[in-house]
């Protein structure tokens, strides 16, 4: 194919790929990801350049590191009547990480006393929450209404608890830190509820 066809290796090679994908009976949205992961993970991110001159087509591959931005490119082809430039490509990453930017901090309070915990997230599109009484990771106990970015409860027993939330978004999502929540006994405040009562008068005769 390559030397009948002038066809570039690297094109050949999807092409014979794709068939032998086919073939074997692979539905073609397999074969297309199956090729994708392929050559992701060996070359991170391969961007196909097809230039020409007067006589014959020629591929240029472009290999790159990694990409996580939005990148633009554009080739110059050189022979010997000049250089012609292409049009320019734009390769679009789309932006879905979600990163927590401030996780919540631990807090120490008395019995009777309001706690809030929040969290603060850098993402793109709608974000979903979940706070859990746990350490971070830990789903087994999702807190009940624990749905936003901040988690406001009254601790009605002392000890120590810890809680973290996860974030997420379309594609992506985060966890928070474990978070310790000390719940301390009030202050005693003595309190009388009878008022105490003098003795009644008696009289002694000997």
């Amino acid at each position: 194919m390559i030397l009948a066809v002038r066809l570039h290796a690297f094109l050949a090679l999807v092409l014979t790929s794709m068939a032998m994908g086919l073939a074997a009976g692979m539905p073609p949205d397999k074969v297309l990801k199956s090729i994708q992961a392929g050559f992701g993970e060996a070359l991170g991110f391969i961007a196909l350049v097809i230039g020409s001159d007067e006589y014959f087509n020629f591929g240029t591959i472009v290999v790159t590191d990694p990409i996580n931005i939005t990148t633009r490119y554009w080739v110059r082809a050189t022979n010997a009547c000049g250089p012609t430039d292409s049009n320019t490509a734009i390769l679009t990453i789309p932006q879905c990480a979600t990163t927590i930017i401030t996780d919540p901090k631990d807090t120490t309070v008395t019995i009777g006393t309001p706690v809030s915990l929040s969290v603060l997230v850098s993402a793109s599109g709608a974000l979903t929450y979940q706070w859990y009484r746990a350490q971070s990771g830990d789903p087994s106990n999702p807190v009940a209404g624990g749905t936003g970015p901040v988690l406001t409860f009254t601790p009605t027993s002392t000890g120590i608890t810890q809680y973290w939330v996860k974030v997420s978004n379309g594609c992506s999502s985060a966890n928070s830190k474990t978070v310790t929540v000390t719940v301390n006994c009030g202050s005693r405040t003595l309190t009388m509820s009878v008022p105490p009562t003098a003795p009644s008068a008696w009289r002694l005769t000997i």
